[in-house]
C-alpha cells in the first residue's frame, strides 16, 4: 500500500505541473459555487413526494425552483468555455487578457455549434466540445499576443479603450478560424464540429453489444468520463438507449403482465449502486484537512440525493489521479456485485419501472427495482465504498498538504 501511495502522490505531483490539467481543474473549481446552488435547488424541485409536488406546482414554485438548474447545468458548456479560456491565460501569465479570452471562448463555442442543436450542446452534453474549443481559443490568443500582432493605441488613451482595441486582432483571428473550422466540417458527413467531437466519444462504444461485457465497458467509460470532467451519462446516453432500451421494454412489459422478468442485462440506471454520500462520509471521518472537510459538509446534502458535482469538483475527484482507482473501482464493483447477486439468485431481474432518478437516494432507487433486498445491498455497497475511499482520502491529505507547502514557499 505504501508503494501505491508513493506512486499515486508522485503521479499527482507530475500531473499538477501539467499545464492543460491545471487549467481544466481550475476551470471546474471556478464553477463549483454555481453547481452547488443548481444541485441544491434540483433536490428541492424534484423530491418525489406527491403532496409536496402538488403544493409547489399549485403555488407556482415548481418552475421557479427549476430556474437555478436550467441556468447552471442547462448552460454548463457556456460557463465552462469561459472558465477554460480564462484559466488558460491565467496559467500562462497573461492575466490582462484573461477575461476577454474567456468571452472569446464563449463566442467560439457558439460559432461551432449548430443553431438547431444549440440547446442540446450548451448544456452538459457539449462539455467536451467546449473544453476543446476554449483551449484552442486560448492557444490562438496567446500566439497572437506573444507576437505583438495587436493594434497599439498611443499614450493617453484610457486603458479600457486601449485594451478593447488591442483585442480586435485576436478576436478577428479566432472568429475566422472557428468559421473556417465550421465550414470545413460542414463539408463532411458529420456536419459540424460538436457532432464530430461527440462522435469521438461515441464511436468506440458503439462497437460493444447488449451483453455483460458491453455493460462493463460502458460503466468503465461513464466513470472515466466523469473523472475527466465530462458528464458520463449524458455523453453516452444515445448508445445506452440504442443498446438496452429493447431489454428494458421487455422487462417492463413482463412485469406489467405479471410474467417472469426475462432480461438481466438492462444497462445503466437499473442496477444497485453505492450512495455518493459514501465519499462525503469518507472525507468527514478520515480526512484531517479542515478545508476538505468543509467542502464535504457543503456537499453532504446534495450527495444524499446522488448529486455528485459539489464533491466531484470541490474535493476534487475530477482529474485527481489519487481518486481514479476508488472512483472507477467502486462503480465497477457495484455493477459486478449486482450482476453476481442476480446470477446466484439473491436478486431478481429489474422490472425497469424507473431508471436512476437523481432526486432519489440510491437506496430508494434500489428498492424500486429490487425490493427490500435492494435496500440491503445498496447499504452494504455504500459501507464498503466508504472504506474503499478511506486510504485514498488520507493520501489526498498528503497531496494537498504538499501543494500548500510549495505555494507558501513560492
Amino acid at each position: 500500500m505504501k508503494k501505491l501511495e508513493n506512486w499515486l502522490i508522485k503521479l499527482s505531483d507530475s500531473l499538477v505541473k501539467f499545464k492543460p490539467l491545471m487549467i481544466l481543474q481550475s476551470a471546474f473549481q471556478m464553477m463549483l459555487p454555481f453547481l452547488i446552488v443548481g444541485s441544491i435547488c434540483t433536490v428541492f424541485n424534484g423530491l418525489p413526494i406527491d403532496a409536496y409536488q402538488e403544493f409547489i406546482t399549485n403555488v407556482g414554485l415548481k418552475n421557479v425552483l427549476g430556474l437555478p438548474y436550467n441556468y447552471t447545468f442547462g448552460y454548463f458548456s457556456i460557463y465552462l468555455a469561459f472558465a477554460v479560456g480564462y484559466q488558460y491565460m491565467i496559467k500562462n501569465g497573461m492575466r490582462k487578457q484573461a477575461i476577454v479570452t474567456g468571452l472569446m471562448s464563449i463566442l467560439s463555442t457558439l460559432i461551432i455549434t449548430p443553431v438547431e442543436m444549440l440547446q442540446v450542446y450548451i448544456g452538459t452534453m457539449g462539455m467536451f466540445g467546449a473544453m476543446v474549443i476554449a483551449y484552442i481559443t486560448g492557444v490562438l490568443v496567446r500566439f497572437i499576443v506573444k507576437r505583438n500582432w495587436t493594434i497599439k493605441m498611443p499614450e493617453g488613451v484610457p486603458s479600457g479603450i486601449s485594451n478593447s482595441i488591442m483585442a480586435l486582432v485576436p478576436i478577428f483571428v479566432v472568429v475566422f478560424a472557428m468559421m473556417a473550422l465550421n465550414f470545413v466540417m460542414s463539408l463532411t458527413s458529420l456536419g459540424d464540429v460538436q457532432t464530430a467531437l461527440f462522435e469521438i466519444v461515441r464511436l468506440p462504444l458503439m462497437k460493444v453489444g447488449c451483453n455483460i461485457f458491453g455493460e462493463f465497458i460502458i460503466f468503465t467509460m461513464i466513470s472515466l468520463f466523469w473523472f475527466f470532467g465530462v458528464h458520463g451519462g449524458m455523453a453516452i446516453w444515445p448508445i445506452t438507449a440504442m443498446l438496452f432500451t429493447q431489454n428494458q421494454a421487455e422487462n417492463l412489459a413482463a412485469y406489467s403482465a405479471g410474467q417472469a422478468i426475462p432480461n438481466m442485462i438492462t444497462g445503466p440506471g437499473y442496477l444497485i449502486n453505492y450512495s455518493m454520500i459514501a465519499i462525503v462520509i469518507a472525507v468527514l471521518f478520515f480526512s484531517k484537512n479542515n478545508g476538505l472537510k468543509s467542502v464535504a459538509k457543503v456537499a453532504l446534502f446534495p450527495a444524499a440525493f446522488e448529486i455528485q458535482e459539489p464533491i466531484s469538483f470541490g474535493l476534487p475527484i475530477i482529474m485527481n489521479p489519487i481518486f481514479l482507482i476508488p472512483y472507477v473501482g467502486t462503480t465497477l464493483g457495484a455493477f459486478l456485485g449486482t450482476r453476481i447477486l442476480q446470477l446466484i439468485g439473491f436478486l431478481g431481474n429489474a422490472p425497469c419501472i424507473s431508471g436512476f432518478n437523481q432526486a432519489l437516494p440510491a437506496v430508494v432507487n434500489a428498492f424500486v427495482n429490487f425490493g427490500w433486498k435492494g435496500i440491503l445491498v445498496s447499504i452494504s455497497f455504500t459501507i464498503i465504498a466508504v472504506f474503499c475511499y478511506a486510504p485514498f482520502v488520507k493520501m489526498n491529505d498528503k497531496r494537498v498538504e504538499k501543494i500548500m507547502q510549495e505555494e507558501s514557499e513560492g
